[in-house]
């Protein structure tokens, strides 16, 4: 299960690992949900703030997240961003 302070300890983790390096210009992100078990759905608002901050935006090339088709439909949103259902669809997605 995802608790919240689990996401807030590595929202904070993954500032300090972009803080530290500078030099990274853009990078790829793959939030896989696993069997989407969340303690809340403040879970899942707290994950979609953090990914609208600005300055991860600025870095962000592309964002792909997984989920059950049960909780989530499969799309591709944008050139940016995409949902699948199958981690390793998202994770060919993100390579092309």
């Amino acid at each position: 299960m995802v608790e919240l302070e689990a996401l807030k300890k590595a929202k904070v983790k993954f500032e300090n690992l972009l803080a530290k390096n500078v030099q990274i210009e853009e990078f790829s992100l793959l939030f896989d949900t696993g069997a989407h078990e969340f303690e809340s759905i403040e879970c899942l608002k707290y994950v979609r703030t953090f990914l609208s901050i600005q300055s991860l935006l600025e870095k962000c090339q592309r964002f792909a997240s997984v989920a059950p088709a049960n909780y989530v439909k499969a799309e591709i949103k944008s050139d940016i961003e995409a949902t699948f259902n199958e981690y390793f669809e998202a994770y060919d997605w993100l390579r092309n």
